[in-house]
């Protein structure tokens, strides 16, 4: 969902709290208009003074960077056909 598109928060500014190490907590409207749920990845993306928060999109063999491992096994697997 896009944010822009979500009448109730798009031009209503909220504000959080970075910690000590560095964290915020997105506040609960944001997290729901772009479907963030706990333990999802975000991205970051500074854009001149504001930084973008968006959804981060990956696959299983980019998330756990096991994708030559996943090849290799196919190959094998092949291989024993």
């Amino acid at each position: 969902m896009n944010i822009g598109t979500t009448p109730s928060i798009s031009n209503i500014p909220l504000a959080t709290v970075v910690t000590r190490k560095g964290q915020v907590t997105i506040p609960a409207p944001i997290r729901e208009a772009l479907g963030i749920k706990q333990g999802d990845s975000v991205t970051f993306q500074v854009e001149g003074e504001a930084v973008k928060l968006k959804p981060a999109h990956s696959t299983l063999a980019e998330g756990y960077q096991s994708e030559p491992l996943v090849v290799n096994w196919v190959k094998s697997a092949q291989l024993l056909r």
